[in-house]
This record gives structure tokens, sequence and C-alpha cells, in this order.
């Protein structure tokens, strides 16, 4: 009877147990609420390029987005960080993938190229965020645009060429040559110059590096214009020109009645031109092969932040144009107020109002490079500079966001392209010495943020810089403060 007890109590109190473990189990269940996506991953865009920017093997894909014809993948992993580069680092080797920038640090990774059809970003950070950082040890952030092959190729300018892609980005921070450097057997001397826009990359003056903006638009085998400005001094003009080539010298016919002549050489895709009036040495590359653009009538692409220069009354005024149809005008009546413009583009011409109604004149504007010309409907022609290097080269204080009440941002950039970031939000503190560069397809500003690369649009008044997220729809507002 003793013995039927004991078993009886023994079966109850296993099934107590069994239950209450039953139930422990449903509890934890319940209590975890780490989301599905990063467990399982999603169902990705179509259209995301992964035959050629492959997925790393061990990552799940747990988010995405489509920000203008950009896709961006979010993955996470548990590998290590150096098996993560060294899967892409094969994959660039392996198919000879073109590399524009990259950047690699004790935990921290980043390239931008050029795949088939594609122009992509990777970036690798280490894991941080709710349930992010529970499952995963580092994010990759895996970013591809189309390129447009339906946009025509100007006469005389060959097939585009993935081979010869190369970047602002590079170009900012590896310096070309001084002239006294370039003069060696790789070079050859020019014979033809490719109907494009042939944008400078750097110039020297005396072998030092120069503060200019010199472009060359060539239209076709012997017309074109030609735009200098030269920040030291104070010089700006732009002209029509015939030329002809002779013996490795260019010889520009200005429609002024004067003539400038350059030496001419190719080496590596870059063209350098020197003349030896103003001992100075010009390298320039051809900005529509490079970058894949070719503006017409109907293709916009002068995005970013553009500035205004007359030497000869000291006005300056900015326009900036987003992809979103909006942006700013700085001065433009001569009163030094900022506004808020919206604008629409068609059939070659801006029509824009401001944020009181205010029409202004439609306009032509012709892309090209890091200029834009305007040409108003009475014929008048004027041209504007992309603001970028030395122009945004200040410390800038934090003065207004939507980001939230306790956002605190001190933010240096400086020429060399390196920044010191003391940013300060609700998931941290950050101070480090990101990168930045101004990106020459969507003019956007491309600012190492903390702990990851943000695309913002910017507009600068030289006493403010405003940044605008597309992506998030927070705006930063900074004041000049060195």
């Amino acid at each position: 009877m003793k013995k039927s007890i004991i078993l009886s109590i023994f079966l109850i109190i296993t099934l107590l147990i069994t239950s209450l473990l039953s139930g422990c189990a449903q509890i934890t269940k319940l209590l975890d609420k780490t989301p599905e996506k990063y467990i399982e991953g999603i169902k990705y865009d179509r259209d995301f390029p992964d035959d050629e920017l492959e997925i790393y093997d061990d990552a799940i894909v747990f988010d995405e987005a489509v920000r203008f014809g950009e896709i961006i993948l979010t993955c996470g992993t548990k590998d290590d960080i150096d098996d993560i580069i060294d899967f892409y680092k094969d994959i660039f080797e392996e198919n000879d993938i073109v590399i524009n920038d990259e950047k690699e640090d004790r935990d921290e990774y980043y390239a931008s190229g050029m795949i088939e059809g594609f122009s992509f970003k990777i970036q690798i950070i280490e894991a941080d965020g709710q349930y992010i950082e529970d499952e995963f040890e580092y994010v990759i952030y895996l970013l591809a645009r189309k390129l447009d092959d339906d946009i025509p190729l100007p006469e005389n300018t060959p097939e585009v060429s993935a081979d010869a892609a190369t970047s602002t980005e590079t170009a900012m921070t590896t310096p070309s040559p001084a002239p006294s450097d370039s003069n060696n057997d790789n070079s050859t001397k020019l014979t033809h110059l490719d109907a494009a826009t042939w944008d400078c990359l750097v110039a020297y003056t005396a072998n030092q590096p120069s503060n200019i903006d010199f472009t060359l638009h060539i239209n076709d085998n012997n017309t074109g214009t030609m735009y200098y400005m030269n920040y030291d001094e104070y010089i700006k003009w732009f002209y029509d020109f015939t030329y002809d080539i002779n013996d490795g010298v260019i010889n520009f016919y200005l429609e002024t009645n004067e003539t400038q002549s350059f030496d001419a050489t190719f080496e590596n895709d870059i063209l350098r031109l020197y003349n030896s009036d103003l001992d100075t040495t010009f390298y320039l590359s051809n900005w529509n092969k490079v970058y894949n653009l070719y503006p017409t009538q109907d293709t916009f692409s002068a995005y970013g932040d553009w500035m205004y220069f007359d030497p000869k009354d000291d006005h300056v005024d900015t326009t900036s144009f987003w992809e979103n149809g909006t942006g700013f005008v700085y001065n433009w009546y001569d009163d030094y107020e900022d506004l808020a413009l919206l604008w629409v583009f068609a059939y070659g011409r801006v029509s824009a109002e401001d944020e009181y109604g205010f029409l202004f004149d439609d306009y032509t504007i012709l892309h090209r490079g890091n200029i834009i010309e305007i040409i108003t409907s009475d014929g008048y022609s004027y041209f504007y500079n992309r603001i970028q290097g030395f122009l945004l080269a200040h410390t800038y204080d934090l003065l207004e966001t939507n980001a939230g009440d306790n956002y605190k941002w001190t933010l240096t950039l400086n020429e060399d392209n390196s920044s010191i970031s003391n940013l300060t939000n609700s998931t941290g503190t950050y101070d480090d010495e990101p990168y930045w560069y101004i990106d020459p397809f969507d003019g956007t500003i491309n600012l190492k943020n903390g702990e990851y690369f943000e695309d913002l649009y910017y507009h600068y008044t030289f006493e403010n810089l405003y940044l605008l997220s597309y992506e998030t729809g927070y705006y930063y507002y900074f004041e000049v403060v060195d």
C-alpha cells in the first residue's frame, strides 16, 4: 500500500515537473521575441546582381532597401571579419573586378567598384543594435546600382570599359605625381582626344598643388569649351575654342583670338597637360567614361551642391539639386538668404521656384563633370563649380536636427578627406576619424558616421552646412566654428 502511494506521488511529481518544464519552455519561447528575419532571412530583390556580387556564404540577408535605383542588402554573419574580407577579395581577383576604392581596418572594411552593368559598394562593420549583436558578429552592407545602358554615347566616344573606371574618392586620396615625376617611358604623346568632358583631378603650379578647377569639354574633332577657375588667385573664365594636335602639343584657339598651347601626354588613361607660360600641369580624366554618365536633354545628372563665384564683384551664391526634386538656393538675390527650392527638369531645361513660390527663369543646364553651365532664356551663360574639397574643410557644430533631443555632433572635414567626428546620439557616443568624399554620381557627401557610412545630401553657405539623409529623413544643420 505504501509502495502504491509512493509510486503515485512519484508519478504526480514527474507530471508536475514535466508540465513545469514544458511551461517554462513555452514562457521562454514567448519571451524570445527575436524577429524571424534575423534567423531565417528575407527574400530580396531579384534585380540584385548576386551572380557577380555574391552574398557571403554564411551570411543571412535580414534587411533590404531600394533608394533611388540603388539596392541595399544588409547581411549578418557569425564569422570572423578576416574570413569575410578574404571571401570578397577572392571574388574580386577571380573575376577581374575593378576596385575604385578600398579601405581596411581592424574591425571594418570598405570597397567600391564596378561589375558588369552595376556600380557597387561593400561595407563590413561589427554587429551592433538590438537583436543584431545577439545573432551576429559582423554586418555586411552590399549596395548595387544598375548603370544605364540606354543613354546614347557622344560621337567619337568609345564604348565604356569597366577597366577604365576609377573614382573621385581614389583621385582625391591618391594624388597624381608632381610634374617633375611624370616624364617617363610609360607616357605617350597625345594624338587624339575623345569627344567627352575631361575633368581636372589635380593641378600643380611650380610643382606645388594648386586649387584650380580646369575642365575641357570636347564636342568633336576640333571644337569645345574650356572652363577655368583659380581659387588661389580669384581668376575665372570660360571660352569656346577650336583646337589641333601636332607632335604631342595641343593648341587651343580661344574665341578671344588667344592661343594656349600644352605639352600633352597620356599615362594610365590620365591626360597630362603642361603649360610652360603658367608653369602649370593639369591631370585630367574622361569624366563620362569613368562614371558612365552621358547627360542628355532627357537625363538629369547635375545632382549636388554648386557654387557660382564672380571675382569681379565677389558675388557668391550656391545651388543644390537633390534627387527628390528639392534643394536650396543661397544668396541668389544678393541678400545672403538661404531658401528652400523645388525644381523639375524636362527637355534639357530646369524650372525652379523658391519656398515663397517665386518662379525662377527657366534655364538650360549643361552638366560637364565638376562644372554645370547655366544658360538663361535671354542667352546669358554662367558656370558653377561643384562644392567639394578645401571649400568644405572646416569644423562644424550641430545647431539643429530632428534625429533626437540628445543629439550632439561636432564634425571636422579635412582637405585630405579625413575628418574627426564627435557624435553623441541615442545609441551612444562615437569619437573617431572617419573618411569622407563627394560622390560625383548622385552629388552626395559620403561620410563615415559613427559605425557606418552614410550618403547624405549636402548644402553649403560658407557659414552653415546642411545635411539630409534620404534614407531616414533626418536632417542636420551645422554652423562653421573654425
